[in-house]
């Protein structure tokens, strides 16, 4: 069985399935539940996937599924929702897909099935009473072995509707809501839990059922209009909120600047004020500015069709553990608008575009997510100073050139805070220097591989001013920079993360509490 890693995502939280066994945590406002997921049987990951590199794999077999235990707290819906899943049948046969519920028996949930005969197949039942409905997508779907497919059902109190892939099929009314499916059989006597996979409806527990491979299920907590339905099955634009739960291995990312000392910061450094960008999102990036504690940001982008699109969003700066800070904002949408050389035409406003949660690891580094959506790294835009990743083996960062230009403009001036000697109803001491940085001279250490080293020209005895490492400092650490600053008549050595060290700025800090900072200037 492969020991690779799946995600399944929660609204304010993360499900972490191993390979045979994982870890839930539900947190919903006040209320957190902590529960075990199991991989149960001969289901695992496979790289046979819609989207990205990760899927599961589902083998012939009523057992050979994903359980969910204690969702009902993030599953026991009383109104409307919507649930959803590509998948790819590999053999003939019918297969519970999203099973919250079982057939034909009062408080039975509700299932997504895959018919043998009619394609999908929506089954549930009411709490109250016997009452089942089922909907079909549409009869002798062309479901073929080997394809991919997206289903979507969304329920309301009035009715039930079926999207395959991307389309409407097919609608029903009369529906009996399942408030309560954490509390109810589910799939087989044996599974009182929500699982994806499992036996199909019309399938005895040991008959038999198809092998299906299965990519990016959701379950939101609200009725999705078809545009929403279509985004969140194309993994494209800000995805809906409300998202209750989500599997997709995708969603599980190395970080893209180590981050060894993210919460160990005395001091919360602000992020850099420009451009940002995510390197797996092309064509697309956001505009950031922070001021007096409020960030203000802009992020363009496409749509589907490729028609451009932009957002803004603003929201307090608030500190954030593990990591800086953290930003929770709603997106305003905008679209259309005038061209650069014709009459000015106003751009549509949009505001249902849902919220954007942003988190700063680093100076130069952090994640966004889109309404409850996969976390995405994004770093400071560094395009003019030959950004260069030499740990490439830990990360994609691009540690900059803080040399000066070739007619020696553009010199740092660094600051020493000493926080740690405590002066009462003052400001610590401070003491500053400005510094002619040499361009980055890479060598190996024998024993942890490559280092690059940055120096000043200015010399004090027989040091430069500032001198910065970058590189293992032991056989366990990730990559990381050491700071020596010549100043105030004593050495004192400073601790960096990659993302703290920038094109234009500079942050460090020591055990005690002391800060290092670099600005560049800049003139010509």
């Amino acid at each position: 069985m492969n020991n690779r890693r799946c995600m399944l995502l929660l609204t304010f939280a993360i499900f972490t399935v191993e390979v045979a066994h994982a870890q839930i945590v539900f947190d919903h406002g006040t209320d957190s539940v902590n529960s075990n997921g199991r991989i149960s049987g001969e289901a695992s990951i496979t790289d046979d996937s819609r989207f990205g590199s990760g899927a599961l794999f589902l083998p012939a077999g009523s057992f050979n599924l994903v359980t969910v235990p204690s969702a009902g707290h993030g599953l026991d819906m009383y109104g409307a929702y919507t649930f959803m899943t590509w998948f790819k049948r590999v053999t003939p046969g019918a297969r519970g897909l999203i099973v919250f519920g079982n057939c034909c028996s009062m408080k039975n949930g509700y299932t997504m099935n895959l018919d043998e005969t009619y394609g999908v197949h929506f089954w549930g039942g009411s709490t109250d009473d016997n009452l089942n409905y089922n909907q079909f997508a549409v009869a002798l779907l062309d479901i073929q072995d080997g394809e991919w497919h997206h289903a979507a059902v969304r329920i309301t109190e009035d009715d039930s509707t079926m999207y395959f892939d991307g389309q409407l099929k097919s609608t029903g009314s009369n529906v009996n809501i399942p408030t309560e499916p954490s509390t109810v059989k589910v799939n087989d006597i044996s599974y009182q839990v929500p699982n994806i996979g499992g036996r199909a409806i019309t399938s005895n527990p040991d008959g038999s059922t198809a092998t299906v491979i299965m990519d990016e299920v959701r379950v939101y907590g609200r009725a999705l209009d078809q545009a929403a339905i279509v985004a969140a099955m194309n993994n494209t634009g800000p995805l809906p909120d409300r998202l209750y739960y989500t599997f997709d291995d995708d969603t599980e990312i190395e970080a893209e600047v180590p981050c060894e000392y993210c919460d160990s910061h005395v001091f919360r450094p602000v992020p850099v004020s420009g451009p940002w960008v995510a390197i797996d999102v092309p064509d697309s990036g956001f505009l950031l500015d922070i001021q007096n504690g409020i960030l203000a940001g802009f992020y363009f982008g496409y749509d589907q069709a490729g028609d451009a699109q932009w957002y803004t969003f603003s929201g307090p700066l608030e500190a954030d553990t593990p990591g800086l800070s953290r930003v929770d904002a709603q997106l305003l949408r905008y679209e259309g608008g005038g061209c650069i050389n014709c009459d000015p035409a106003a751009a549509t406003p949009h505001a249902d575009v849902g919220s954007i949660k942003l988190r700063f690891t680093q100076k130069h580094h952090g994640t966004y997510s889109v309404n409850g959506g996969p976390e995405r790294n994004f770093t400071f835009l560094n395009f003019g100073t030959a950004g260069t990743a030499y740990f490439s083996d830990d990360t994609p960062y691009l540690l900059p050139n803080l040399g000066g230009t070739e007619d020696g403009h553009s010199p740092w001036t660094v600051v020493v805070s000493r926080y740690s000697l405590d002066v009462p109803g003052a400001w610590p001491p401070r003491e500053s220097a400005m510094a002619h940085m040499s361009s980055p001279v890479v060598s190996m250490d024998e024993q942890f591989g490559t280092r690059v080293t940055y120096a000043s020209s200015e010399m004090v005895g027989d040091s430069p001013l500032l001198q910065i490492v970058c590189g293992h400092f032991t056989e366990e650490d990730e990559p990381n920079c050491m700071a020596s600053l010549n100043i105030g008549g004593g050495s004192e050595t400073f601790r960096l993360s990659l993302g703290d060290v920038g094109p234009f700025r500079f942050f460090g800090e020591t055990v005690s509490g002391d800060t290092l900072e670099g600005f560049r200037v800049l003139y010509r």
